[in-house]
């Protein structure tokens, strides 16, 4: 028996084997929905127009990179889309939407771009496998070629760096 009156549902639910299991399924199904895995026919419906809404007007862009960042790595699909309208690495929205659909579906995006003919599109790309880290360990090879680039050599060198764990780039965001 809990003598705070306030804990006395606390203490039934955990005491209470079906209403604690009902409590497992519930947490369960709101992890699961939060997770930004959607129905794959709306997900590629939405995609493709979250894609189009990418080369519209500047307003537009910035709620479909939100939609995309909300959809995780559901939104795999739009990543060349996203490093093709990335103003070249100073679209901070494009960057943070690649990071939070996470390495698992855009890494191949990511190394096409960097095997790519666009140079900028390429720093931009190993930008964010850099900020992916060991992740994005897939992506070694290209960053290794890349280095050899002139134009790349910098911009492959730390990503190369981060994805072998010699760089966390969120040490500083943990540090707070």
């Amino acid at each position: 028996m809990v003598d705070n009156p306030s804990l006395w549902y606390v203490d039934r639910v955990l005491t209470s084997r079906f209403e604690w299991s009902l409590l497992v399924v519930v947490f369960a199904l709101a992890v699961a929905g939060s997770s930004g895995r959607w129905p794959n026919a709306a997900v590629d419906a939405r995609v493709q127009q979250l894609i189009a809404d990418l080369s519209s007007n500047a307003t537009a862009r910035q709620h479909a990179c939100v939609e995309l960042m909300r959809m995780g790595p559901s939104a795999g699909p739009a990543v060349p889309a996203l490093i093709a309208h990335s103003e070249h690495g100073q679209d901070f929205m494009v960057l943070n939407t690649l990071i939070r659909i996470g390495p698992g579906a855009a890494t191949g995006a990511l190394i096409q771009a960097l095997e790519g003919k666009d140079k900028k599109n390429a720093a931009f790309a190993a930008q964010v496998i850099g900020m992916y880290g060991p992740a994005a360990a897939a992506a070694k090879p290209a960053l290794l070629k890349a280095a050899s680039d002139p134009e790349l050599k910098y911009a492959a060198a730390e990503a190369l760096r981060a994805v072998e764990g010699e760089i966390d780039f969120t040490e500083p965001m943990r540090r707070r």
